[in-house]
């Protein structure tokens, strides 16, 4: 549970890993991900967030990954679309 004043922040990123190179990953021969996010940032995360992404394709798609303050993941979402600059 997030304590009190710790604010949730976000990075957006685009995937695109085949099946074949994701089954490293599922048999645990690589536990973590690194990505560069939309705004140019590199983050890594446990690659075990990405299996209920996982199609016949592979992992595809934009996601957005939250985290505290903490730097501790939250949680891992796939959108529909880049967040807009407002």
């Amino acid at each position: 549970m997030p304590k009190a004043g710790d604010r949730e922040q976000s990075v957006t990123f685009r995937l695109a890993i085949s099946s074949d190179t994701f089954i490293r990953y599922y048999q645990g021969m690589a536990h973590s991900v690194l990505v560069t996010a939309t705004d140019g940032r590199s983050v890594s995360f446990p690659a075990s967030l990405l299996r209920k992404f996982v199609n016949h394709d592979g992992v595809q798609g934009l996601f957005r990954l939250y985290y505290g303050t903490d730097g501790k993941v939250r949680r891992l979402e796939k959108v529909d679309h880049e967040p807009s600059s407002a």
